[in-house]
């Protein structure tokens, strides 16, 4: 599935997109332009916000980790959408596994609506009914906007791209920026630095991680890890989006996490053999396996995500964030 192919979205009307105003000060000529505004919320430790397929209501999770986005296949069956293998596997932390497709012909978001949407589709996803997520929104929708999570107001906001440089956070005069690697992918990426006990880590944006981890063969060569030593260590049992298989790890407590301006101390953090698949990359959720080189070695998930309020510039390249409060996740 091409990125030309995939989110062909267009505005429900010609005054979809709405002009936010800015700090006092600004140039009103950068006014953020909105083009949807979406009810969010925490379901366990994820971020799901609400939506529309076939005018039926439907829970997606915003999966910043995810190449490409899916559908469940219960979904699919309620919503009696075609499914079809499709050439290929999908490689996510836990392994390989089968790619199947559906196209879902009319998906709704707030003020924007897709016609004949593509999906792959997984099958440890539901059907998107009583609270559960029936879908993955990834990189490939993502990336063609900004958008912001707002966990203290219960929004998740998409912005187009037009905007002047570092005029985007509207809500406080003061804020921290970090720049950030797309890593050169059909679908970008949120590649940033991250340091663990003073170790510099390549490290990914990951709003579908239910919590930070650190690769195995990673935390053995650069953090002085042996599983074997762990002492009261917790095992944590992770199973990856597109595949059957479960992984076992620790959750391992280090000196400090470090990224941008943020420090973190004595930080728990899951150690996983992730499995890179055919030399591709780990990711968590829905992730599609599309890059061999530059792999993260840390995976950045909403247990830190979730104390942000967080502005995310595909085009320029940046975070901007502020601290927050994120209300309770819901049951």
């Amino acid at each position: 599935m091409s990125r030309t192919k995939s989110w062909i979205l267009r505005a429900v009307a010609a005054a979809a997109a709405i002009a936010l105003s800015q700090p006092a000060g600004a140039d009103q000529g950068c006014a953020l332009k909105q083009t949807a505004s979406l009810p969010m919320h925490l379901v366990g430790n994820r971020v799901v916000v609400d939506a529309q397929a076939d005018d039926s209501p439907v829970s997606f999770v915003i999966d910043t980790g995810a190449t490409y986005s899916l559908i469940g296949r219960a979904l699919a069956a309620r919503l009696n959408l075609g499914v079809r293998a499709r050439g290929g596997e999908s490689y996510g932390v836990t392994g390989a596994a089968t790619t199947y497709v559906a196209t879902v012909p009319s998906l709704r978001l707030g003020q924007l609506v897709a016609r004949n949407q593509p999906f792959f589709v997984d099958g440890n996803l539901g059907d998107g009914q009583n609270g559960g997520p029936g879908g993955i929104f990834g990189a490939d929708f993502l990336g063609m906007y900004d958008f912001e999570f707002d966990l203290a107001a219960g929004k998740f906001n998409l912005y187009l791209h037009d905007h002047c440089p570092d005029k985007v956070v509207y809500w406080d005069n003061e804020y921290f920026k970090l720049p950030f690697g797309t890593g050169g992918g059909r679908t970008p990426r949120i590649n940033i630095s991250v340091s663990v006990d003073g170790h510099p880590l390549r490290g990914i944006l990951d709003t579908g991680a239910y919590h930070t981890a650190v690769r195995l063969a990673t935390a053995r060569a650069k953090l002085d890890y042996d599983e074997t030593k762990g002492g009261d260590d917790p095992t944590v049992t992770i199973t990856g989006v597109a595949s059957t298989a479960n992984i076992v790890g620790h959750r391992h407590r280090f000196a400090s996490l470090e990224f941008g301006p943020i420090t973190l101390r004595n930080p728990a953090l899951d150690v996983i053999p992730m499995d890179f698949g055919k030399g591709g990359a780990p990711e968590i959720g829905s992730h599609i396996n599309d890059m061999r080189a530059d792999q993260p070695e840390i995976i950045v998930g909403m247990d830190v995500i979730s104390k942000l309020h967080l502005y995310v510039d595909y085009a320029d390249s940046a975070i901007y964030f502020t601290l927050a409060q994120p209300p309770k996740a819901a049951n």
